[in-house]
Formats: structure tokens, sequence, C-alpha cells
């Protein structure tokens, strides 16, 4: 009997985080960049969407409130001040730990006279020079827009970055687990399979780096424990799954997913690959043991 699973990636921890810097590093060229300054736990897709908009509306409202126009009926002003609020809280919040490599993608897009007029803007809000600020119109409005631009186009980049580390981390698994790997884009989608003499196991990874794994040639409760081995490869290499569902579709050649992946991808057995397999996982056993007797030495002593 084969399973269904969808899942979410809510967060990458340290390995697959270092590997997403390092892509973007390469598609920005910031060299300068370390992964070891941000957190080594950070929101991915939806999860950074929903909290970055709450953060950011937290910061408006504070903005807002430190600047005082009661009695001044001038729309021209009320526009002022809420594009700078919007783009001060922005820029504020791209400076959070959670949101750090998004705010450094965003860095390269805005200009040093773009920084150094958010930054007479900053002044001109701590100071409540409010006439001085209603002179900047232009310039809050465009950038506004650059900086709302250079935020939506970090994330669309990490996400990028997020989906293709994850589909590397999975193939990765897979391949430890005996099986033998191709993928391929479908769209902006990308499609993974790993087979192993007459089993198989898919995975869908969508925009939003959710993965729609499915399986075939599993029987009875083979299915659980060799997914809960894959689950347990993918956080090994920093892959934080969360589980939304697991529907057990009794098919042993597959569900829809499975027998459609399986079409596309298809795999044909290298008995080389399984043996390469157990000779790694064999030497891991060996590490994971020397590593165990040397804790236990220095316990001892």
């Amino acid at each position: 009997m084969s399973e269904y699973q969808t899942a979410t990636v809510p967060t990458l921890r340290l390995k697959a985080f270092s590997a997403v810097v390092n892509a973007i590093k390469e598609n920005f060229e910031l060299r300068e960049l370390d992964y070891n300054k941000f957190n080594q736990q950070y929101l991915t897709t939806q999860d950074r969407v929903a909290s970055f908009g709450q953060s950011m509306s937290k910061r408006v409202t504070e903005m807002s409130r430190g600047i005082n126009i009661s009695g001044r009926h001038d729309s021209q002003l009320q526009t002022v001040v809420t594009n700078f609020s919007r783009a001060l809280s922005l820029q504020d919040a791209l400076k959070e730990d959670k949101y750090a490599l998004m705010g450094s993608i965003a860095d390269v897009s805005l200009s040093a006279n773009d920084q150094k007029t958010l930054s007479t803007a900053r002044t001109l809000f701590s100071t409540g020079n409010i006439d001085r600020l209603s002179s900047l119109q232009g310039d809050s409005e465009r950038l506004l827009r650059r900086l709302s631009d250079a935020a939506k186009n970090a994330h669309v980049e990490l996400t990028r970055a997020e989906r293709n580390v994850i589909t590397e981390m999975t193939l990765e698994s897979l391949t430890t687990l005996g099986y033998q790997t191709k993928s391929k884009l479908r769209g902006t989608d990308i499609l993974v399979r790993g087979g192993k003499k007459d089993l198989s196991i898919v995975a869908h990874i969508n925009t939003n780096n959710e993965l729609h794994i499915d399986m075939a040639g599993f029987e009875g409760g083979a299915c659980k424990a060799e997914l809960a081995r894959l689950n347990e490869e993918l956080t090994r290499r920093g892959i934080g799954m969360e589980i939304k569902s697991s529907i057990h579709h009794g098919k042993k050649d597959g569900g829809i997913l499975a027998q459609d992946i399986a079409k596309e991808l298809p795999i044909e057995f290298n008995p080389l690959i399984e043996s390469a397999a157990k000779v790694a996982k064999a030497a891991n056993a060996v590490q994971h043991m020397r590593k165990m007797s040397n804790l236990l030495g220095k316990v001892r002593r």
C-alpha cells in the first residue's frame, strides 16, 4: 500500500540555508555575503510573506504616530507622509534578522542617492520637520515604488533559490536511500523521481516550495517506513518539513502523481547505485560510532 503526502517547508536550517546564501551570492555577485551573519533558521516563501506583512503593518502604524499633521488639510503633505512612512518601515523591516537576507538582495537595487534620500526623510521624521518633508513629494513616490519592487524581487529570487536547494537536497536524500534519481522543470515547478527496482518515490515541488510526494511499488506498511527515512534524510540536510496531510491510496502502482511523473522521468535500474548507497550508509554508521566513542571517552575523563 503506497502513500501520498503533502508537505511544506516553512523553515530552512543551517545546511540548506547556507546553500541558499551561496546561490544568492552567485546570482547577485554579493561576495561579501556570509550566512553566519544571519539567523541559522529562517522563514521561507508563504510564511515569510505573512510574517513580513505583519511586521510592516506594525512599523507603519508606529512611524505614523511619530509625526503630527493634525489640523493641516494638505493632501500633498498627507501623501508624502504616507509614502515615507511605508518606505522607511519597509527599510526597517528588511533589516530584521528574519528578513536580513532579503534585505541584502533588495539593497543591490537601490542607488546611493536613494539611500541618502531615505536617510534625510528619516531625520525629518524624527525632528518633525514636516515643511521640509513636503518638498520631497516626487522622491517619496519614487522611493516607495523602488523599495517595494526591490523587496518583491528579492523575495522571488530567494524563493527560486530555496526551491532549487530543496530539489537538490531531495535528490541527495533519495540517492542516499539507494534510489537512482532524475529531475526536470515543468513550467516553474520541479519534478523529482527516485527509482529502485520496482519501487518509486516522486516529488512535485511547486512555486510555494510545497512538496507533493507519491509512491509506487510498496506493500503493507513499507511505504510509511520509507517516507520516514526520506523525511529523516531531508531533516539532516536542513529541510524543515511540515506534513500537511498523508493519504494511503492503496495502489501498488502509485497514485496519479506517481504514474504521471514516472512517464516523464523513466528510470532504468542500475545495481551499482544501490551498492554505492549501501557503502555510504555503512561509512556514515562507522563515523557515527566513532563520534559516540570519542564523546563517551571525554565524559569518562
